[in-house]
C-alpha cells in the first residue's frame, strides 16, 4: 500500500526545538564546552558543542550524551559501544565519522563531525520533491559512503563484515552543498558479533533481515532500493499503519516501476534490481549499484551541478539552517 509522504522537517534543529542553552545543561562535557541543546530523544541527547585551543583555534561539533535512564541499560551500552568502534573507523566524506568519546557523570557521549544541513527525511517532507537529478547525486554519494563502510577492516586487516542494517532518509545528513553523508551505525552488524536492536525503519529492511536470516551488504543494497524509489515517487514503498502489514508488503508486495509514479524512467532497472527479493538477484556491492547508477545518471542528464543543489537546499531547507545559525550565533555570545 502506498501513500504520499507527510509529515513536516524532521532536522534536530526545528522550530519546536527548545533553546536550551547552557544554564539547562552541563556547561562542560569532558574538553568540551556545550552551547545549546539542539534535540532530546529517549536514546540520547545531542549537543552543539565547541572545542578551543591556543591562537584561537576553535572547531565546532555535534555531541550525543546516552540519556541518563538508559546509560544502565546493557542493549543501549552496548550499540553505543559498537557506534563509537565503527564511527571512529570511518574515513570517507561520505560517512559521519564519530571524532571522539567521553563520559560525563557516568553516562557516556560520542562526539561527531557537525554537519550543517538537513536530512533527507526532512527534505522529502515538504511540499514538492526534490528533482531526480539532485535525489540521483544524494544517493550516488550514499553508495559511495556504504561501500567504504562494508570494506572496513580490522587493525589486523580482517574484513569486518559491516552491514548498516537501519539505513533510511533520516540516517542520510544532506549538507548545505548537497553533498550526502550517511550516519546512524548504533545498530550496525559485524561477523562474529550478535545483532543489536534495529531501530530504522521497519519498511526499508530487507526481507532477509524481516525473516531472521544472516545478512551481508546486500541487505542495505535493498534498503537503498527503497530509499531511491521512495524519493523519486514520493511515496512510501511498502510502509503500512500496520506492523504486520508492512512486513508481508516488504516479503511480497508487487513494486511497481517507480516511473508509473512520474519518475524518470531510465532508473527504473535500477530501482527494481536493488529491490529484487533474493540477494543473488540484486546489484552484489553498493559500488555496482553506484556504476549502475552513475551510467544511467550521465547518460540522462540527471547529476545534479553543486550551484543548483546549493539553491534548492537553502530554498527547501532554509528556514531550518537559519535557525541553526542563531541557536548558534546566541549560544556562542552567551558562551
Amino acid at each position: 500500500m502506498t501513500g504520499k509522504l507527510t509529515g513536516k522537517l524532521t532536522g534536530k534543529t526545528t522550530e519546536k526545538v527548545a533553546e536550551k542553552m547552557t544554564g539547562n545543561v552541563a556547561e562542560k562535557m569532558g574538553r568540551y564546552e556545550i552551547l545549546a541543546c539542539l534535540a532530546h530523544g529517549a536514546q540520547d541527547s545531542t549537543y552543539l558543542g565547541r572545542q578551543r585551543g591556543e591562537w584561537g583555534f576553535e572547531r565546532i561539533f555535534t555531541i550525543k550524551l546516552v540519556a541518563g535512564e538508559r546509560a544502565d541499560d546493557r542493549q543501549t551500552m552496548t550499540a553505543f559501544l559498537r557506534e563509537a568502534r565503527v564511527g571512529g573507523m570511518l574515513s570517507h566524506p561520505n560517512l559521519v565519522r564519530v571524532v571522539d568519546v567521553g563520559s560525563h557523570h557516568g553516562r557516556p557521549f560520542l562526539v561527531l563531525d557537525h554537519l550543517e544541513g538537513t536530512t533527507l527525511a526532512g527534505l522529502l517532507g515538504l511540499p514538492g520533491l526534490p528533482p531526480p537529478a539532485l535525489i540521483v547525486s544524494i544517493v550516488l554519494d550514499l553508495l559511495g559512503g556504504l561501500q567504504a563502510a562494508h570494506d572496513l577492516r580490522d587493525a589486523a586487516g580482517r574484513p569486518l563484515g559491516l552491514v548498516h542494517g537501519n539505513l533510511g532518509p533520516a540516517e542520510v545528513v544532506v549538507g548545505q552543498s548537497g553533498v550526502a553523508r550517511l550516519g546512524g551505525f548504533r545498530g550496525a552488524h559485524l561477523d562474529g558479533e550478535p545483532d543489536l536492536e534495529e531501530h530504522g525503519p521497519l519498511c526499508y529492511r530487507a526481507p532477509e533481515q524481516l525473516r531472521g536470516e544472516a545478512v551481508d551488504r546486500r541487505a542495505d543494497v535493498f534498503s537503498v532500493g527503497v530509499l531511491l524509489w521512495t524519493a523519486l515517487t514520493g511515496r512510501q514503498l511498502f510502509a503500512d499503519p500496520s506492523y504486520g502489514q508492512t512486513i508481508l508488503n516488504v516479503l511480497g508486495q508487487e513494486v511497481k516501476p517507480a516511473s508509473a509514479h512520474g519518475a524518470p524512467p531510465s532508473l527504473d532497472e535500477i530501482c527494481l534490481r536493488a529491490l529484487a527479493r533474493p540477494p543473488g538477484r540484486r546489484y552484489q556491492s553498493a559500488a555496482d549499484m553506484r556504476l549502475a547508477l552513475q551510467h544511467a545518471a550521465c547518460r540522462d542528464g540527471l547529476l545534479a551541478e553543486d550551484a543548483d543543489a546549493r539553491r534548492f537546499i537553502q530554498r527547501a531547507a532554509g528556514r531550518e539552517l537559519d535557525h541553526h545559525r542563531r541557536v548558534f550565533l546566541e549560544a556562542t555570545a552567551r558562551a
